[in-house]
């Protein structure tokens, strides 16, 4: 028995798609069996490999490719004396955990046990049921404890489980960065999660003109104009534009559901002309001005 970080996340698979199991007394065959079911066979090499380097015994994946098994008696007793049972409604954290080994663990659970909900614009979630509540506490504990992830954990409705959640864009790209998935189409997804989050800070790496392409609205033949729900943004360009004489005024606005924003206006004759003699506009927006411009 060598890396007790290979045994942190067995212990985790064990307690989520596990079974630690023995024939029961009535029965004449005895058994004693441990293993992992599950159908993504990332998850079981990744069990059979770490298997294998702790307890130098290789279990087996079926054919089906739907679990990894083995039969041991004294590995049996060896976790069932140490860890107790494994069983839904029982299984318990693995104590004394120092950081990496708590990242071993959450990765092997969270790969078996959790949903990754995206709904664009609505909700994105990572989230678990388990009818063992106390299970959950141990896990939103060790979330926090280790990585600063907060959770909210809620009883379902008419039945006997309980559903952990990790709401939010930073805690999303806390867990993806400092835990994340094996599983593949769980760790694709957490990203997708993440990506639909719309940034409404501006990216001025490129500098104004960039800005001004993107986000500058021609209202008229003297006016153009940016909005946006973050004040800095707009303060931003208006410190950029004063840089080529160009004058702006920002202003307070709310639209018609009541929500506040903000309107930086560029206007007159001869702030519009600098913004074009200056090429902070591009051909398309020019074109646009003076096409009003005949028109007027």
């Amino acid at each position: 028995m060598k890396n007790s970080s290979d045994f942190a996340a067995l212990h985790a698979y064990l307690c989520a798609d596990g079974y630690v199991c023995r024939n029961p007394p009535s029965q004449k065959q005895v058994y004693y069996r441990l293993g992992l079911r599950n159908t993504n066979e990332t998850l079981l090499l990744d069990f059979q490999n770490k298997f294998e380097k702790f307890f130098g015994k290789k279990p087996h994946i079926s054919k089906p490719i739907d679990r990894c098994e083995i039969c041991s008696k004294d590995i049996y007793f060896y976790i069932i004396n140490k860890y107790g049972s494994f069983k839904s409604r029982e299984w318990n954290v693995l104590t004394d955990m120092d950081k990496e080994r708590a990242k071993l663990w959450l990765r092997a659970f969270f790969d078996c046990e959790s949903w990754i909900w995206v709904r664009k614009a609505k909700n994105r979630a990572i989230g678990v049921d388990s009818v063992n509540h106390k299970g959950l506490k141990q896990v939103a504990e060790l979330l926090k404890e280790h990585f600063e992830i907060n959770t909210s954990i809620r009883p379902r409705s008419n039945r006997d489980t309980a559903t952990l959640c990790i709401y939010g864009k930073d805690q999303l790209i806390k867990f993806e960065e400092e835990i994340g998935f094996l599983h593949p189409f769980k760790k694709s997804r957490l990203r997708e999660a993440i990506e639909t989050y719309v940034t409404y800070e501006w990216d001025f790496s490129n500098g104004i003109k960039s800005i001004i392409y993107n986000k500058a609205v021609i209202r008229s033949k003297y006016v153009v104009y940016f909005n946006s729900i973050i004040k800095k943004n707009l303060k931003t360009v208006k410190n950029e534009l004063t840089k080529y004489s160009i004058r702006s005024n920002l202003l307070d606005a709310v639209n018609g559901q009541g929500r506040k924003y903000y309107i930086l206006n560029v206007y007159g004759k001869v702030n519009i002309d600098k913004l074009i003699n200056q090429k902070l506009l591009s051909d398309k927006q020019i074109k646009k001005i003076k096409r009003l411009r005949s028109n007027s």
